[in-house]
């Protein structure tokens, strides 16, 4: 690197990002509760800026970029007061939960380990149960 040497950005190469967002909506109605959230990850290039290799991961890829993606996940939770055998109470919450609830897949990135984007999941949707009691 000298003072001469021509400007490389690197932004939104080899997973960097550009534009990264999520917004959460919540709604609480007496010992409910639901949410929603979007989360958006840019397109990125699949290669480093100025990289040799680039001529080989983009013929792989068929693009030199990793489309953009967006995620939406949901849960429903409801909380409720456990009286105790010592006539005290304590708060419990039951929750349900779908990660990436429209099933979208992960673009394909040659550039990566197991040939998808690391921000999505191969497993597409997951759900979950969550127990939780406070003391």
């Amino acid at each position: 690197l000298t003072p001469s040497s021509p400007i490389i950005e690197n932004l939104a190469y080899v997973n960097g990002l550009e534009w990264k967002g999520s917004g959460t909506l919540m709604w609480h109605v007496e010992d409910w509760t639901a949410a929603w959230t979007t989360t958006f990850y840019d397109s990125y290039f699949v290669g480093a800026a100025g990289s040799s290799a680039n001529a080989g991961l983009i013929a792989s890829q068929g693009s030199a970029t990793v489309p953009s993606q967006t995620y939406h996940d949901l849960y429903v939770a409801y909380r409720f007061n456990v009286q105790t055998a010592d006539e005290s109470s304590t708060d419990a919450e039951v929750r349900l939960g779908v990660r990436n609830i429209f099933g979208e897949e992960p673009p394909m990135d040659v550039n990566a380990n197991n040939f998808y984007s690391p921000f999505g999941d191969a497993r597409v949707s997951t759900y979950y149960v969550t127990l939780r009691k406070s003391f």
